[in-house]
């Protein structure tokens, strides 16, 4: 008798419990709908979201997109995607109904900010003096490297020696008093012979002014026969700042240790602005 009344009794409890779970689900609504392109055709992965209780889905390959067991009440609703304009609508949802929406979306056309692009060459695209013709490294047979200006900068050299560290194969064999250096490379000494400006010989006796250089070109071994009488260590071409159209300049103060301080001005510009001829002053 007592097992008959529980069994009697479990029974109307899920009775129960399922009549309310059933009752419950069946005061709820949904939302269904379709979104397009402007242009008729059917928009996929589309975000759709109820902002109120942030709940959302994507719409298929059709366009379509279905939110279920959705409480009674008011919301948002908001279709996005990227490149179509977001659109907002406020909808009603009721117990037991289901509210059909229809989306057309239209591209979105945002203007972007401008885009600078800037291009440069690298070292090997560059054209050098040194092979005698004006030819880019990266076409030249020699070995040869180039020390740009922004390097000098950027390192304060004050001697060649020190401009020098950059390039492997050449170093500082000996100095006189201070006031002369002399570089060699492979075991040959670069002298008067081997030493160049702007692709003609001068005396190497006095230390050349470093500020007053655009760049350094080395050119390894026996190339240098290239240029006739020198030794077969290579050859060094240093390529001064050349007059430039447009007027600027530069004042520079270098303090260092032992009482060391080294001012320089780079003064360039037109001649009574004139298109042919240029000017450029370097002095320290």
């Amino acid at each position: 008798m007592e097992s008959r009344q529980k069994i009697q009794i479990s029974f109307f409890s899920f009775l129960f419990s399922f009549i309310f779970l059933t009752s419950a689900f069946a005061q709820n609504g949904t939302v269904k709908g379709s979104i397009h392109t402007s242009d008729g055709k059917p928009a996929e992965f589309v975000n759709v979201i109820l902002k109120e209780i942030k709940k959302g889905t994507v719409t298929d390959v059709n366009g379509a997109f279905v939110l279920n067991n959705l409480k009674e009440g008011n919301y948002t609703i908001t279709t996005s995607f990227v490149g179509l304009k977001t659109q907002e609508r406020q909808i009603s949802v009721f117990a037991n109904q289901t509210l059909t929406l229809a989306f057309t979306l239209e591209e979105n056309a945002q203007q972007l900010n401008e885009v600078v692009i800037t291009a440069s060459r690298s070292l090997n695209e560059k054209q050098v003096n040194i092979g005698k013709l004006p030819i880019k490294l990266m076409d030249l047979p020699q070995s040869v490297v180039t020390l740009e200006k922004d390097v000098l900068e950027r390192q304060q050299t004050v001697r060649l020696s020190d401009a020098i560290k950059n390039i492997n194969g050449i170093y500082l064999m000996s100095t006189t008093g201070g006031t002369q250096e002399e570089l060699a490379g492979r075991g040959f000494a670069y002298n008067s012979s081997n030493t160049f400006k702007n692709g003609t010989r001068f005396n190497n006796a006095v230390m050349p002014e470093m500020s007053a250089l655009e760049r350094i070109e080395v050119m390894k071994g026996s190339n240098a026969i290239l240029y006739g009488n020198v030794a077969a260590g290579g050859i060094i071409n240093l390529v001064t700042k050349k007059p430039q159209f447009e007027n600027g300049g530069e004042l520079n103060m270098r303090i260092g240790s032992y009482g060391f301080y080294k001012p320089s001005l780079d003064i360039y510009g037109k001649f009574n602005n004139s298109e042919k001829a240029a000017y450029r002053i370097n002095t320290t």
